[in-house]
């Protein structure tokens, strides 16, 4: 049974090989919209040294995503339909058809 909330142990971002991004959508420029906290963008922006893959369904697409200075965007997206790479980091290679 879960404890009370505000107990949570945060990951360790050290211990860390890739970030899974749950996201409601994602367009072709590796651009998300996110929940609205800003909690993933805080967390990616100190934690630039593991990819960052968003985990979403193909319709999820979209054509464009308005995006700001702070938004972080995602090194790959994995959906049904296979794997889409954004970027060329170093730890994307295993995700490559």
């Amino acid at each position: 049974m879960p404890g009370p909330l505000g107990n949570e142990i945060p990951a360790n971002p050290k211990e860390r090989e890739v970030a899974l991004i749950p996201l409601p959508g994602f367009d072709t420029d590796g651009n998300r919209i996110g929940y609205g906290a800003g909690y993933y963008d805080r967390f990616l922006a100190k934690n630039t040294h593991f990819p960052t893959v968003g985990v979403a369904f193909a319709l999820q697409e979209c054509e464009h995503i308005p995006h700001e200075p702070t938004d972080q965007t995602l090194n790959a997206v994995v959906t049904e339909s296979g794997a889409t790479i954004f970027s060329d980091h170093r730890d994307l290679h295993h995700l490559q058809k």
